[in-house]
């Protein structure tokens, strides 16, 4: 009996969940299609607590079509590569296991929910089948994200609750996740992850919640602090308008005078400061504020080529004005 055979007997009929064949690393352009129509393992835990590559804003704006899909980072390009690698150290760690790489993709139909699990697993010791989520976190990202105030290895959050969507849509009756680090000789780690289900409920919620309002054309409000790149790039200076009434503004502008003075201490907050302006600023080249100052905003091409990741940049200045 093979691997694959082992663990398909303890594999049960999820209602509802259909299973594609199709290899991401053979088939990219089939598997970034099906993923389009689902909020996927990878992406939906944006909903219920913060991601490190996506924001609900950006799913929702990557779901329209107007983003491109963000699981081809340099850091998750790496991850794939190392993934074969990851396994067979596994294979050598757990010799007793039974190991299998499904290669599909499971959706659920009716929730548009979405996974594509990295490897299925079989303890000796334990009831059923597993998932393993794998990572592949670099040196820093391991301390800073992976290792609680006490030095134990914690999986994020989000990463734990994509191993929960993967194990909810194949019925897997336990989770986990293997973060696999390459910069000092190999090392790999095994995070239980339990099946928590009242974190699935309110992640079915939420996703529930999240195509409600993608149908309705009603995006998630913009988080300024991790949103500002999104808000920046889709800004298209072109009217000139008075603001002198909008008191938020006005408050706005005098903040950024006060941290642009400490700006290496404050670079995350005018940052925040500079997407909420153009939020409330939409496409204005030019705005009036109480204090009779300008909000000048012009779009600033490429100096050089090749371009950098992005194209332009907006910049923001506050002209001086006489006080009404």
């Amino acid at each position: 009996m093979t691997h694959e055979q082992a663990i398909e007997r303890f594999r049960p009929i999820i209602p509802g969940v259909e299973e594609f064949h199709v290899d991401p690393e053979r088939d990219p352009k089939s598997w970034h299609a099906l993923r389009m129509d689902d909020a996927t393992a990878s992406q939906s835990p944006c909903l219920i607590c913060e991601h490190d590559y996506i924001t609900p804003r950006e799913l929702f704006e990557l779901k329209k079509g107007r983003l491109p899909d963000p699981e081809e980072t340099p850091a998750m390009l790496r991850g794939k590569l190392m993934e074969p690698v990851a396994v067979r150290y596994l294979c050598k760690e757990y010799p007793t296991w039974k190991f299998f790489q499904p290669s599909a993709y499971f959706r659920h139909k009716t929730r548009r929910m979405g996974a594509t699990p990295d490897l299925f697993a079989v303890d000796p010791e334990r009831e059923g089948f597993g998932i393993i989520q794998i990572k592949n976190p670099g040196y820093w990202a391991f301390r800073s994200k992976w290792l609680n105030s006490a030095g134990a290895i914690e999986a994020p959050t989000w990463i734990a609750i994509q191993a929960l969507q993967e194990a909810d849509l194949t019925g897997a009756s336990w989770a986990a996740v293997a973060p696999f680090r390459t910069d000092n000789g190999l090392d790999i780690d095994l995070i239980d992850v339990p099946i928590h289900r009242g974190v699935l409920s309110k992640l079915q919620d939420e996703v529930a919640d999240f195509w409600h309002r993608f149908e309705m054309d009603d995006p998630p409000p913009f988080d300024y602090r991790r949103d500002g790149d999104l808000i920046e790039d889709r800004f298209v200076p072109k009217h000139i308008v008075d603001m002198s009434d909008d008191k938020v503004l006005y408050e706005l502008a005098l903040e950024r005078d006060v941290l642009s003075s400490g700006k290496s201490s404050a670079e995350k907050r005018l940052k925040e400061i500079k997407a909420q302006i153009l939020v409330r600023l939409p496409n204005v080249n030019k705005a009036r504020i109480a204090d009779g100052r300008v909000i000048s905003i012009t779009r600033i091409p490429p100096k050089t080529i090749p371009a950098t990741e992005r194209s332009s940049y907006i910049d923001l200045r506050i002209l001086a004005g006489g006080k009404k």
